[in-house]
């Protein structure tokens, strides 16, 4: 089946760095030989939440903020797929924060991959939990999720990258699916990546 799909042409706008994480996990996969239909990525929503649709293997659309319930079951029921959840900072630190801390205590073997980019670009940016006080009137410090991770004694593999560092970025990405492919509990890998658009902070 997975032989016949045609990946679509990712709709982010030019410099995007979802185009970055994309090139990582398409030449991660392939690196470590993972056959396409052995090959799950659930993706979230907003800007991310159409990645699953630019590759060729097995995809699946999970509700706001349910991508680590919906790739843990996906694993617990076929434990020989390599299974990849993605999403942003709005699915990933406010609807599904609740799933982020259980995840990270429980261990599945699933590698989750957040890109962050400080806003909610989707809908024409909004502050998000990792948005920098005084961004759109948040008065709030952004959250660190990387420190969310380090207090919780089941994290097992936390890492953050930089969406502009594809070299890094492919070494992270590779060693996230290591760890949760060779059974070591999940990867958590945050991916650095400014809105070009409406949080351009890469000038």
């Amino acid at each position: 089946m997975t032989e016949t799909f045609t990946p679509g042409r990712p709709i982010w706008c030019a410099g995007c760095g979802d185009f970055g994480v994309l090139e990582a996990l398409i030449s991660a996969l392939d690196e470590l030989q993972v056959p396409a239909h052995e090959r799950m990525i659930i993706a979230g929503i907003g800007c991310s939440g159409s990645l699953q649709n630019y590759l060729s293997c097995y995809g699946y659309h999970a509700l706001h903020g349910r991508v680590l319930p919906t790739a843990t079951g996906a694993k617990l029921a076929n434990p020989e797929l390599t299974v990849v959840g993605v999403g942003g900072d709005g699915d990933g630190y406010a609807i599904g924060g609740g799933h982020l801390v259980h995840a990270f205590k429980r261990n599945p073997g699933v590698t989750y991959i957040v890109m962050n980019n400080g806003t909610y670009g989707l809908t024409k940016g909004q502050a998000s939990p990792t948005s920098a006080a005084g961004f759109q009137d948040n008065i709030e410090e952004d959250l660190d999720p990387i420190m969310l991770g380090l207090s919780i004694p089941g994290s097992t593999f936390l890492a953050r990258g930089y969406s502009g560092h594809p070299t890094q970025l492919l070494q992270l990405t590779r060693a996230a699916l290591e760890h949760s492919t060779q059974g070591r509990g999940m990867s958590y890998l945050e991916v650095l990546s400014p809105c070009v658009t409406y949080n351009d902070t890469y000038r």
